[in-house]
């Protein structure tokens, strides 16, 4: 399914014309060069730079502006109303305290290790390569569009970091405040993607201190929001059981693909550091959301097993039956639903407008 993806992305890319314009806000290695120069911009927008490999910043927004024109249709069919919600507890406590909503959204780093360099638009993009600082141009750019309705939460969202502090760290806040239940609230979404560039090759080394750089922003957004956020969100690889994990992928050398066996599946990084963050904070409410291929197979019986009460969104397809657009649109969909104050079931019906989202998702204690 994922090779027959890329196929269609490549060929649609041969039809682009060959002359695009620079984007203004590309990123730029540490010495100040942007890494344009390394390769074609590759989409006919201006703001779509080589950031945006595969086109997954454009293809990106367009599948989550369609997915919310299904969860307004579907909200609008089954009448769900602000008053409904005023038993959803988890939430009127949060809303509640201190008139802030932290939300930590954690990109993790995503590359395609499929043991064979990409070609894509014409060009050799070497092995391993990594797009998630194309999802967060699409999610940065659908958080701070116009608001299309009176009802639509995860819009309107105001900026508060330059373009500059944002290329140097992978970092953005996005603010806005909003009327709950009859409250003034702030809420604040901290969005990081964790790869300095999309080269391996090159994060490994001449962007070595970027990326370490960037993997600790990214770690400190989602492991340290599990100490003091409200709503801690990956969007990412599960490592097969190895993740949250915010850095380049450790790769066989024979096969070029992710060492699950030696590394990721031995020593399991990203989840101890998840599970023993969680055991220690004194933070009992905050969510967590693992947008993550077959999450609720490999974190479930951690996150319950040791805290029963962990309110938690899983998901339960694997690659074949999602893709990084499905978990994409789910996790902004569950964000959407959280803060217009649903939960328990009305929040299942509202964030899985689809069958394909009903059998993809499954949430626990969102009361």
């Amino acid at each position: 399914m994922r090779d027959l993806f890329f196929k269609f992305l490549f060929l649609a890319a041969l039809q682009l014309n060959s002359s695009f314009m620079m984007s203004a806000a590309v990123a730029e290695e540490d010495d100040g060069t942007p890494y344009n120069s390394l390769a074609k911009l590759i989409g006919p927008e201006q703001d779509v730079s080589v950031a945006d490999v595969m086109n997954y910043g454009l293809y990106g927004g367009k599948k989550i502006r369609a997915h919310f024109e299904e969860i307004d249709r579907a909200a609008q069919a089954n009448g769900h109303r602000e008053s409904d919600n005023l038993a959803c507890t988890s939430f009127n406590d949060v809303s509640n305290s201190g008139g802030v909503i932290d939300i930590r959204y954690a990109l993790g780093y995503f590359d395609d290790s499929n043991g064979h360099s990409t070609q894509y638009a014409n060009r050799d993009w070497g092995k391993s390569v990594s797009s998630d600082e194309g999802v967060a141009i699409a999610v940065r750019e659908f958080l701070t569009e116009e608001c299309p309705n009176a009802d639509r939460r995860l819009c309107g969202f105001t900026e508060k970091r330059s373009a500059a502090e944002r290329v140097r760290n992978g970092e953005t806040l996005l603010t806005r405040q909003l009327e709950v239940q009859g409250r003034s609230v702030e809420v604040r979404i901290t969005l990081t993607y964790a790869s300095a560039s999309p080269f391996y090759e090159r994060n490994l080394g001449a962007l070595k201190s970027k990326q370490e750089r960037y993997t600790r922003t990214s770690e400190e957004n989602f492991f340290g929001g599990l100490r003091s956020a409200d709503y801690v969100f990956y969007v990412g690889h599960s490592r097969n059981g190895g993740g949250p994990d915010f850095n380049p992928p450790r790769l066989l050398a024979a096969t070029g693909k992710p060492d699950y066996l030696g590394y990721y599946r031995k020593f399991f990084p990203g989840r101890n550091r998840m599970m023993q963050e969680l055991a220690k904070t004194s933070n009992g409410n905050v969510t967590v959301g693992l947008f993550s291929c077959e999450s609720n197979l490999h974190f479930r019986s951690r996150l319950l097993g040791q805290n029963p009460k962990q309110p938690a969104i899983l998901t339960i397809g694997t690659t074949g039956s999602l893709d990084y657009f499905d978990v994409l649109r789910g996790s902004l969909g569950y964000l959407e639903g959280i803060l217009r104050g649903t939960c328990g079931a009305r929040l299942e019906d509202f964030a899985r407008p689809t069958a394909k989202d009903r059998a993809a998702f499954q949430q626990y204690n969102m009361k």
